[in-house]
């Protein structure tokens, strides 16, 4: 019984002291600063670019179900009709071939820069990450002070669009939905 409690007695001293080193902790020169973000163009850009990523591309991806425009001949196996032809109409429900998913794939959430498209957000989760993007965009105008008038522009245009894009998005297959313009 003491042999347990001296094995347990330096384990946890191991665990504590070696539990909570410096390395650990995030450099100050590692983070970025919301001032480094707009400071130029380039920079700004970057930021917004990822917006482009968000957009679910409906006809190429892999978990689009509208296969059935290619006509009464065709057979897609993979796609949610091919599923119908099966007689799984659960697939549905499972969301699996939809672009209306659980915002997952394979369980995990979608990354905008995974280059295969039905791996990125699906239309809730990516059009609520597009809209809190250009919010954030918006919100700091007053920080571009690198830019010129015109590259201003081109920035928030593009923040502006992705913004009402993002909400129209959201309204054509859920309906009615509130304007966001803050950042949360």
């Amino acid at each position: 019984m003491k042999n347990i409690k001296v094995k347990i007695i330096l384990f946890l001293g191991l665990l504590l002291t070696f539990a909570c080193e410096e390395y650990l902790d995030i450099a100050p020169e590692a983070e970025i600063d919301i001032t480094d973000v707009f400071a130029t163009f380039d920079s700004s850009q970057g930021f917004v670019e990822e917006m482009y990523n968000l957009v679910v591309e409906y006809g190429t991806s892999g978990h689009s179900f509208q296969d059935y425009t290619f006509g009464d001949d065709s057979y897609r196996g993979g796609q949610f009709s091919g599923a119908v032809d099966r007689g799984q109409l659960d697939n549905w429900v499972r969301q699996r071939f939809a672009y209306l998913g659980k915002n997952t794939h394979q369980g995990r959430p979608g990354d905008t820069n995974n280059s295969q498209a039905r791996r990125r957000p699906r239309i809730w989760r990516g059009s609520m990450l597009g809209i809190r993007k250009a919010n954030i965009v918006i919100a700091n105008q007053d920080l571009m002070v690198g830019l010129s008038p015109e590259e201003r522009d081109v920035i928030l245009g593009q923040a502006y669009f992705f913004r009402a894009f993002f909400h129209n998005e959201i309204m054509k297959f859920w309906g009615r939905f509130p304007h966001i313009t803050e950042v949360y």
